[in-house]
């Protein structure tokens, strides 16, 4: 249980110093040492009262200082504390010390010849003849290293004051009375002992002590059980040490360049590319004039009614017939003329560009002014034969 509450304590301290800052780290305990932590369970029925209190408890943060106890007693715990046989207290230490700068910091504690009651003022239940544990561990500029001890020889801890009932480590069984302990009204007691020698070392730290559990079975002068459990808890001479870790040596995490490659944009397509370039697709044709090139017929509201025109064909949709007469091109059925001429160019005879007939050579412009004489005869011979009739 020690062990496991240095260990939870000493992992908080750590996280609460790195998230303070350095002020933190100044006031953290790296060593500390304590000479006795003594708790006492109530039994009412045998006139125990309970009892929980620590002595010559002294640390010390990182730096280099030395703390030693000055044999207060605060607490009480001397009430429960006296010498062999009920004599006088002997006087014991509990010091630390951290030299950060020799790299070195330990925690210690000595007493000897001293017993503890389970009451105040009580005869000695458990009696050490020697007490000595100390803890120790380096850092830079000295090498890293831990070291823990704890005295437990067989003469060092015994039952009422008999050196004929030593208290080796781990677990014992031993037969008294309640008059032997000091209890008034208790008969027989079965006591079970467990002493634990505590040396421990871990990373950067270590931790020694002694610890006495004592487990109680009491009966009254009629042989009933009154009381069954833990009786006195004791942990003598606990010490413990943190030091720092050695700086790192290895090479800062370095980022590796992704590994994934860009995204590369496509080359342009050679000119070999296949694609066509875009066609227009306006298919929408020339627009053509919607005026006749035919006069209308002529209105007979009035007398005498002229003759219809002769037949007017439209002109030729060159777009859908570019070969047809009108439209630029040869005239359907044509060709060239011998000797490499064309139409209309002089070649044959005739003046250029001047229409004429196919195959006749007659120009057209002749031909409309013959045919409009005509009409005007005809008109003018239909008005006098209607008159003479």
């Amino acid at each position: 249980m020690i062990r496991a509450t240095h260990s939870i304590l000493a992992a908080v301290a750590a996280v609460a110093v790195a998230a303070a800052g350095p002020t933190a780290a100044a006031q953290q305990t790296v060593a500390e040492s304590s000479l006795l932590q003594l708790d006492v369970t109530a039994v009412p029925q045998a006139g125990v009262g309970g009892f929980s209190g620590e002595l010559g408890a002294v640390s010390a943060g990182p730096g280099n200082s030395t703390a030693s106890w000055d044999q207060s007693d605060p607490e009480g715990v001397r009430g429960h504390v006296n010498g062999w046989h009920g004599g006088p207290t002997p006087p014991g230490t509990s010091t630390v010390q951290v030299t950060d700068s020799a790299g070195s910091r330990e925690a210690s504690a000595a007493w000897s010849g001293f017993g503890i009651s389970a009451t105040e003022g009580g005869p000695n239940l458990l009696s050490f003849g020697a007490l000595h544990t100390w803890a120790r561990c380096t850092q830079a500029p000295l090498a890293s290293s831990e070291e823990a001890y704890a005295a437990t020889d067989s003469n060092s801890i015994y039952l009422f004051d008999d050196t004929t009932r030593p208290l080796p480590a781990g677990s014992s069984t031993a037969e008294t009375t309640g008059a032997r302990m000091g209890l008034s009204g208790i008969g027989d007691v079965t006591l079970t002992i467990d002493v634990a020698r505590i040396q421990e070392t871990y990373a950067h730290g270590a931790h020694a002590a002694i610890r006495i559990q004592v487990h109680a079975v009491m009966r009254d002068t009629s042989g009933e059980i009154v009381f069954d459990g833990g009786l006195m808890d004791v942990t003598a001479g606990e010490v413990s040490v943190e030091c720092e870790s050695a700086p790192s040596t290895s090479e800062p995490p370095t980022s590796e360049p992704p590994t994934s490659e860009p995204p590369t944009s496509e080359p342009p397509t050679s000119s070999t590319e296949t694609s066509e370039p875009p066609t227009s697709t306006d298919t929408s044709e020339p627009p053509t004039s919607t005026t006749s090139p035919c006069p209308p017929p002529p209105s007979c509201d009035q007398e005498p009614c002229p003759q219809p025109p002769p037949t007017c064909t439209e002109p030729p949709d060159c777009a859908e017939n570019p070969g047809a007469p009108g439209c630029g091109g040869p005239p359907s059925g044509g060709g060239d003329l011998p000797g490499g001429g064309q139409p209309g160019d002089g070649s044959d005879g005739s003046s250029p560009g001047v229409d004429h007939l196919a195959q006749t050579g007659v120009p057209t412009g002749a031909l409309s002014i013959a045919g409009a004489a005509l009409l005007a005869a005809g008109a003018l011979l239909l008005v006098v034969l209607r008159r003479k009739a």
